[in-house]
């Protein structure tokens, strides 16, 4: 569609929208902040749509961070000044309000129009999740059409992998929405927005008729926010280039690592940032978060603390739970005993002689044929504590006459699959 004529000394309005309950979500938020202000060679004027959450400490590492890039940031507390029409929201669809996975927040963008002063014509709306590799100038450009909001599709997101439509995850609201004249190659992401607030005003309220809409199909919303953008917007959707929101899982399934990171929008959706040193993608996001307020000395120190309770909850009982299987099989031989669900890996191995106890489902035959004084038995099972239990019960000691096996068979929990990097990342 071209790009726009702007003046180069415009403003670029940015919107993130965010919650922040326990203080440790800020720093996603700051470091693509932080992205956004290093490549923009423009003024920049950050607004943040939060909870009441976003205080404190945090708060003022957002501002400090404004101030270091000569920028402006300011901060609205929506679920107080609009307490009103989240009411009204709960009473349409209280899950898509309270869900377990998403707050309002989630909802705060579909607002912007109405809660921005009227002098904002045009916005940029970032996932907290984003990392801006490139001038955000280059988005905050270009044109958009009738419908005033341009988005990213599932279409051209997957296109450069040779998987639409076939690969595409379809929302099955979505399909409700063909009747409407939804094309599916027009469903797009939420994540990276470009906002028309003039034609927003224009077209009046977008959250409460969505929610009216996706509410009469609760069972069918998995992102309740992008699910009303589509919605209202789908079907006279601007295309934006893909470049503005790379989804790092799906890039990262098809281009395992990459050296370099091209210029474009990362977005981390679905806890897929990692800490590969041999993969740009996680690189880069450190290289700016160490960049923000939040990368100090103090970090480094709470480290050494979070390594300390990842050793004592996970290292250490393992290790533990090891050296006591190692001592009862110096003295007793193994039995491996399996129930049906568990049979597959042995399955594969001619080395390995086990006994089989049946379907958990069905009912398990707990007669252990093997003298319990000689022999160890290595339960594969998938709900080990419930026999456990009924071992116990019968007279048998757990590390002696029987244990866990399945622990044994996934690997290097505590070295490879200790702990999500994502995970470990917002203990800090």
């Amino acid at each position: 569609m071209g790009k726009r004529k702007t003046d180069a000394t415009d403003t670029i309005h940015v919107l993130y929208a965010l919650t922040d309950t326990d203080g440790k979500y800020s720093k996603f938020a700051g470091t693509s902040i932080c992205s956004l202000f290093e490549n923009t060679h423009s003024k920049v004027h950050v607004h943040v749509f939060q909870d009441g959450t976003i205080r404190g400490d945090n708060e003022e590492k957002f501002r400090l961070l404004a101030q270091q890039y000569h920028q402006d940031i300011t901060f609205y507390n929506l679920k107080k000044s609009l307490a009103p029409l989240w009411g009204k929201a709960r009473e349409i669809y209280a899950e898509a309000v309270d869900s377990a996975r998403y707050t309002e927040a989630a909802l705060y963008r579909l607002v912007a129009h109405d809660v921005l002063p009227k002098e904002i014509h045009r916005l940029i709306y970032l996932d907290a999740d984003t990392l801006v590799h490139l001038d955000i100038r280059e988005l905050w450009e270009e044109a958009l059409g009738e419908s005033g909001m341009g988005g990213i599709t599932e279409a051209d997101m997957l296109e450069v992998y040779g998987l639409f439509p076939e690969g595409a995850p379809q929302e099955p609201v979505y399909l409700r929405m063909m009747s409407l004249g939804l094309n599916m190659q027009n469903c797009f992401n939420s994540g990276v927005l470009l906002m028309d607030l003039d034609k927003l005003r224009q077209k009046g309220d977008i959250l409460l008729s969505g929610l009216r809409f996706i509410g009469q199909y609760p069972g069918e919303n998995k992102f309740f926010d992008q699910n009303i953008l589509n919605y209202h917007f789908a079907v006279n959707l601007t295309h934006l280039n893909r470049k503005y929101n790379i989804l790092v899982h799906w890039d990262r399934q098809h281009i395992p690592q990459i050296k370099e990171a091209v210029q474009g929008i990362y977005h981390y959706m679905g806890h897929s940032l990692g800490m590969n040193g041999f993969d740009a993608r996680d690189t880069l996001f450190y290289d700016y978060f160490l960049k923000t307020p939040w990368g100090n000395g103090e970090l480094f120190c709470r480290i050494n603390g979070v390594m300390k309770q990842v050793y004592l909850k996970f290292v250490g009982p393992n290790l533990t739970k090891m050296q006591k299987l190692v001592v009862a099989l110096s003295s007793r031989h193994p039995v491996f005993a399996v129930s049906k669900e568990c049979e597959d890996e042995f399955k594969k191995t001619d080395t390995i002689r086990y006994l089989s106890l049946g379907s958990e489902k069905e009912g398990l035959d707990l007669t252990l044929p093997y003298d319990i004084e000689h022999h160890m038995y290595l339960l594969f099972l998938k709900d080990y504590n419930k026999v456990r239990i009924q071992l116990s019960a019968s007279g048998l000691e757990e590390g002696v006459h029987f244990a866990d096996g399945m622990f044994l068979t996934q690997g290097e929990p505590w070295l490879e699959k200790l702990i999500d990097p994502y995970l470990f990342f917002s203990m800090l």
